[in-house]
């Protein structure tokens, strides 16, 4: 199996995000995490572009769907320094409220970091931004904002 794709499957276990392809909301969840690591230091080279559902990589879904696939994965742990890599990004994740789907809180999180680190938005115009891109998303947008700024 691919290194790199092993990687993939440890990050998402030190980050509580279940290997799922199977399950589009779970495909959010995975996409997500993986942006939000890569933010975060865990830099595994990939490269997101804007899709309607924020951050997305065609290399990520081959990814996850290679290790769906081998079935003798095992579990994957990640090293005392990459576990300290991907520290901003679990906090992160592990701040979803407690009522919000971990696919809905990642959406928003990677979308808004996104709109605000890639697509350069200013802060002002941050908030109707994402409300108008993001309408489905809009009631996350304070929780949102306060937990991208630790990815900083």
């Amino acid at each position: 199996m691919n290194k790199k794709h092993l990687a993939v499957a440890a990050m998402l276990n030190e980050l509580g995000v279940k290997i799922d392809p199977e399950e589009h909301n779970q495909r959010l969840a995975m996409q997500k995490a993986v942006y939000l690591a890569q933010v975060s230091g865990f830099d595994l080279g990939y490269r997101f572009n804007w899709y309607v559902r924020g951050p997305y990589c065609s290399a990520v879904a081959d990814a996850y769907y290679s290790l769906a696939e081998n079935p003798d994965k095992g579990e994957y742990t990640l090293s005392a320094q990459l576990k300290k890599e991907v520290a901003k990004a679990k906090t992160v994740v592990d701040n979803n409220p407690a009522d919000v789907p971990q696919h809905r809180w990642l959406e928003a999180v990677a979308s808004l970091d996104y709109m605000r680190r890639v697509r350069k938005v200013d802060d002002s115009a941050l908030k109707e931004t994402f409300e108008t891109e993001k309408e489905w998303l809009k009631d996350l947008y304070d929780q949102a904002r306060d937990a991208i700024r630790k990815l900083d």
